[in-house]
Formats: structure tokens, C-alpha cells, sequence
């Protein structure tokens, strides 16, 4: 996914000015699913925990099933991370 790490590295230059809002059309895939990559990425959580953690913040989050697994192989790619166990 090659717009993936373009938006991880506006995320990570962003977070030491302040919060940053992550946003898309409705807020229950693409967004929850980027920060959860974003989790991953910095070590807080390995993605699948991390989108677990975000759909108990808010049940409304469903990500797509094409774009986590999108999102999953991009992150063992990059890092050695985003398994979906």
C-alpha cells in the first residue's frame, strides 16, 4: 500500500507538536485501521491487538477485512510486525 507510510510519517512528525487527528469518511475502517498500523509502528501495540483495543473504545469500528490484511502484509513487510494473531 504505498500510501501507508507516507501518512505513518506524517503521523509520527506530527505527534511531538500536539495531537493529531486521524479522520476518514465515517471513522469505523480506514481511520481506526491507520492508527492501529500507527500503533504497531511505534511498538505501543502489534496491530491486532491494537485494533481489538480500538473496537472496545468504540464498537463502531469495523474495519474491512481486504484493507487489514492489506495493512498486515504491509507491516511484516516493512517492520518484521503487523501479524494478525
Amino acid at each position: 500500500i504505498s500510501w501507508l507510510n507516507a501518512i505513518l510519517i506524517a503521523i509520527e512528525e506530527s505527534v511531538p507538536r500536539g495531537a493529531v487527528l486521524v479522520h476518514c469518511a465515517v471513522g469505523v475502517s480506514r481511520a481506526p485501521t491507520v492508527i492501529a498500523a500507527y500503533l504497531d509502528r511505534i511498538g505501543f501495540l502489534g496491530f491486532a491487538r491494537a485494533l481489538s483495543h480500538l473496537e472496545n473504545l468504540r464498537p463502531a469500528v469495523a474495519p474491512s477485512k481486504a484493507l487489514v490484511e492489506s495493512i498486515a502484509r504491509e507491516l511484516s513487510h516493512s517492520t518484521g510486525s503487523g501479524g494478525l494473531k
